[in-house]
């Protein structure tokens, strides 16, 4: 059987745009300077699940690899100001955007507390919690693809059984479970739960539940729409 194989050729281009789409993603750093240890106080993660409790897609900037296309200006970036003393730890969050400018600075948490972690988690709790409802990021720059799509068609069996659709290349971030699947955006896709298998996941796409399996060096993603099983191919870098 025929099908139709669709060649997507990107472009970017950048250019300095307005726009009101609101900014939901925050890269996470794994380590503060002023600290020897990655998420010494446990103060990262404290950092990472405040955003994501507020909506935010939050991932750690030691998960994102270098050659990753996404665009850091999707993306808005918290840093702390740290001051520590005999008498009183001091813990000030800021939210800067791609450019270094900042958008958005918390109160000054303080504690008193003899112990470390104890003044450092106390502080950056008030800290953060005097940003609730104060977190609306607008995004400035942007870089996005201009896509040429090019059909021809080839002898070769169908893998897609739904609609035919045309890849989008995603591109994965680990996690505790499994991965996320993203698109240049980014964009969550896919969310993957490891199995026994390393070649099968539980897989989530929106409101779709299924597997995501190898098959002859091809990931597809398997669900059932009520009436046939639904097999769609993936183009994924792991």
């Amino acid at each position: 059987m025929k099908r139709i194989i669709f060649v997507l050729i990107f472009t970017l281009f950048f250019s300095y745009v307005k726009s009101q789409e609101k900014i939901q993603n925050i890269i996470i750093p794994e380590k503060f300077d002023f600290f020897k240890e990655a998420n010494q106080y446990n103060l990262n993660y404290l950092l990472k699940a405040f955003f994501d409790k507020e909506g935010f897609f939050t991932i750690y900037d030691s998960e994102l690899s270098e050659d990753s296309p996404i665009d850091s200006c999707a993306f808005v970036y918290p840093t702390l100001k740290h001051e520590k003393n005999f008498f009183i730890t001091k813990i000030l969050v800021e939210i800067k955007d791609c450019n270094g400018n900042i958008l958005l600075k918390s109160v000054e948490g303080t504690s008193r507390d003899k112990s470390y972690k104890k003044a450092n988690n106390e502080s950056l709790r008030i800290a953060l919690n005097s940003l609730r409802g104060k977190l609306n990021f607008k995004a400035k720059t942007s870089t996005k693809p201009v896509v040429t799509v090019i059909a021809k068609k080839a002898d070769e069996p169908q893998i897609i059984k739904n609609n035919e659709k045309s890849l989008l290349r995603l591109y994965s971030i680990p996690t505790q479970t499994g991965y996320k699947l993203v698109d240049e955006v980014p964009n969550v896709i896919f969310e993957l739960t490891k199995s026994s298998s390393p070649d099968i996941f539980i897989a989530k796409k929106g409101n779709l539940q299924g597997l995501f399996v190898k098959k002859e060096n091809n990931w597809l993603f398997e669900y059932n729409d009520g009436n046939q099983l639904i097999s769609e191919k993936v183009d994924v870098k792991f």
